[in-house]
């Protein structure tokens, strides 16, 4: 019987001689809008695996007829037209970026993303009722065959639907109660309608998170759309002052945040659940999860604390802000990564950077909640593997920078090999030698002649250059840096399955320890 290897790290871990499971990279699918050029420009290339791009260049608007139409202008449509930024972009000197993309990447699909928002217009009128009860051939003539004729005039391979904030039943007392409800199954009858005129190209539906949004048929868009998003963002959560409050200087201001960043893990992982025992529930072991993409978000959230004093007394308030990604890695500030959040208990997996007030101005301080290479593998990454997911969508090209979009590639796109995590380690000299020992005689040539037998990457996924020394009396391998470590990064080392004892024992599975520099 062949004996399997054992290492040790400070941790115990074994090696046998087991076939390794099937390896698929998940998928990185970014959404195009809004001021995404420049940023798309200096990414691009790192896009080639990207299964999906989707291009917010058409909404769902009220135009000055009263009537619920497609469009992609630019100019609004009336007065309740309010989100033009979803419109089609003036084409550079290459063309429109979607045949850039196409031309870089033929086997790329690009989708036409077309936004819709439920609100409350200031003549009463709700935009969902509104839509939601057109006849089917107002649906075919505003909605259905202008986007059509957009998607074949710009070569799209199909659209994706950004419709949110959808409930069964609205309480709106200026509509009747057949307009105000049944409306999960008046979005079927569109989505339906719309799946049959698409003919070959394809559909994507993103949803809003069941515990929050009854009106979207989770089951009956599982079975005709090729795939759903579900949109876990924003979580972001405060509340305001009221005239209650006596303090009328303050009506209308923040008072207090209860969930100051966009996406906590507990949430999304809430979320994923919920939807996947949904359709597990329904379609048993037909149920595929690689139809469902995770919905993500790299957008920041700052939070200005002010100070208002008056004769009563000294109130605090906040100013929310979306500061950009530089501006956070330029300010000085303490910087934590929130994994519990201490006042409500929930998991956060989030980092924070907080910035020292100026007593003159009446800050007190700013606190930026943002995502980095170490929280979007802790907690994305995490997710889709836990659920067995496609891969996610990332809201937006054009608020990230180079280093997070590196991140999301390098992270996503690596095989999918479930690891045996051995213990963390925290606060490690940055001339760190690792040394890794066995329980047997080692093939030397399994370390020496693969990248892949022993190795260490940072939090975006990216190699370090390292020297390995193996020690044949001790039967044990050192891994010497052959830069220092940078302080306060995060980075994993990797044993894989490709080391193999001189018998041919070899790791059950790859052991993986993640270990963090001290500052």
């Amino acid at each position: 019987m062949r004996k399997g290897l054992i290492l040790f790290i400070c941790i115990l871990v074994s090696l046998s001689a087991n076939t390794p499971a099937s390896a698929l990279a998940y998928s990185v699918n970014p959404f195009y809008a809004i001021k995404s050029y420049e940023e798309y420009m200096d990414i691009k290339d790192a896009l080639g695996t990207a299964n999906y791009m989707y291009y917010g260049w058409a909404r769902i608007a009220r135009d000055s007829n009263n009537r619920m139409v497609f469009t992609s202008e630019k100019k609004n449509l009336s007065v309740y037209d309010s989100y033009n930024e979803y419109s089609l972009p003036t084409p550079a000197d290459e063309g429109f970026p979607n045949e850039i993309h196409k031309d870089l990447y033929p086997i790329s699909n690009n989708l036409l993303m077309v936004f819709f928002s439920t609100q409350k217009y200031n003549d009463g009128k709700n935009s969902a009722l509104e839509f939601l009860n057109m006849k089917d051939e107002e649906w075919e003539d505003y909605i259905i065959n202008p986007m059509i004729e957009m998607i074949h005039k710009y070569n799209f391979d199909g659209v994706v639907l950004d419709f949110e904030g959808f409930l069964d039943k609205f309480s709106d007392s200026n509509y009747s109660e057949s307009v105000n409800d049944r409306l999960k199954e008046k979005y079927n009858n569109f989505l339906t309608f719309l799946k049959s005129r698409l003919q070959d190209k394809k559909l994507s539906v993103c949803v809003n998170v069941p515990e929050n949004y009854d009106g979207y048929d989770y089951k009956h868009i599982y079975s005709i759309a090729d795939s759903i998003i579900l949109l876990t963002y924003p979580h972001v959560h405060y509340t305001e002052y009221e005239e209650s409050d006596g303090i009328s200087e303050l009506t209308g201001k923040i008072k207090a945040v209860d969930i100051p960043e966009c996406q906590p893990f507990d949430k999304i992982d809430y979320s994923l659940n919920r939807l996947t025992e949904l359709l597990i529930n329904e379609f048993g072991e037909n149920y595929n999860p690689q139809k469902i993409l995770l919905g993500a978000t790299i957008e920041t959230n700052g939070w200005i604390e002010k100070e208002f004093q008056n004769s009563t007394g000294s109130y605090i308030y906040y100013e929310h802000i979306r500061p950009a990604y530089k501006e956070i890695e330029d300010a000085k500030g303490d910087v934590e990564y929130i994994i519990t959040s201490d006042l409500y208990k929930y998991q956060s997996v989030t980092y924070k950077k907080t910035i020292p007030g100026d007593p003159g101005t009446g800050v007190k301080k700013t606190e930026y909640y943002y995502e980095t290479p170490e929280t979007i593998y802790d907690k994305f990454y995490t997710l889709v593997l836990k659920y067995n997911l496609s891969g996610i969508t990332v809201w937006r090209i054009g608020i990230g920078n180079e280093k997070i979009w590196d991140s999301l590639y390098n992270i996503f796109n690596t095989p999918n090999v479930p690891y045996n995590e051995l213990e963390s380690k925290e606060g490690v000299p940055s001339d760190k030698i690792w040394t890794i020992n066995f329980n047997m005689a080692l093939d030397k040539s399994t370390i020496t002649d693969s990248l892949n037998s022993i190795y260490v990457a940072d939090s975006s996924g990216t190699s370090q250059n390292i020297t390995l020394e193996y020690d044949d009396i001790h039967n044990s391998v050192k891994v010497i840096a052959e830069d220092l470590y940078r302080k306060g990064d995060v980075y994993y080392l990797i044993i894989g399955r490709d080391v193999k004892s001189n018998s041919g024992g070899s790791l059950e599975k790859p052991s993986r320890m993640k270990f963090k520099i001290a500052q």
